[in-house]
């Protein structure tokens, strides 16, 4: 159940931090969203292969 509540707690940081960089972007600041999100998409890969991994050995250590 908690690792439930960290997967939603980080899905709902990753969208309100897309939604401010849209948001901040009709208020006229000159962002590249498409390029921001081009760069630094594989950290969200690295993030769920690291959970795996940490789930997978600590399933395995009880």
């Amino acid at each position: 159940m908690a690792n439930t509540k960290r997967e939603s707690l980080f899905w709902g940081l990753i969208i309100l931090v897309l939604g401010m960089l849209f948001l901040l972007r009709n208020f006229g600041l000159k962002i590249n969203i498409w390029h921001l999100l081009g760069t630094y998409w594989p950290l969200i890969l690295v993030y769920i292969g690291v959970k795996n991994v940490y789930l997978y050995l600590r399933k395995n250590r009880e």
